[in-house]
């Protein structure tokens, strides 16, 4: 399982990923949809993992002009680029 929520989005019912005795069962909540949140919750994904992320839409990364400094972008990318395609990779492994 793989859920990824705006933090406006979240209420009680969405934190809840109700299993047998309708327990929460994420093993892994991450807070953060940056390349760091997302990058994170792949790999715990890969290993398995029932993962959730929570995130603003307020980052910083969207702010910056350019990245010219990211591995895999030869000719560098915008902060809100690189924000948008990590949200979208997310949701699209879902």
């Amino acid at each position: 399982m793989y859920n990824i929520y705006r933090i406006e989005e979240i209420n009680k019912d969405k934190l809840h990923n109700h299993k047998k005795g309708g327990n929460p069962m994420y093993d892994v909540i991450i807070l953060g949809g940056g390349p760091a949140g997302v990058s994170a919750s792949l790999y715990c994904k890969r290993a398995n993992k029932n993962v959730l992320i929570i995130y603003n839409e307020e980052s910083g990364l969207k702010y910056a002009h350019k990245i010219d400094n990211y591995y895999g972008f030869e000719n560098g990318i915008s902060g809100e680029d690189l924000y948008n395609a990590g949200i979208k990779q997310a949701q699209n492994i879902g």
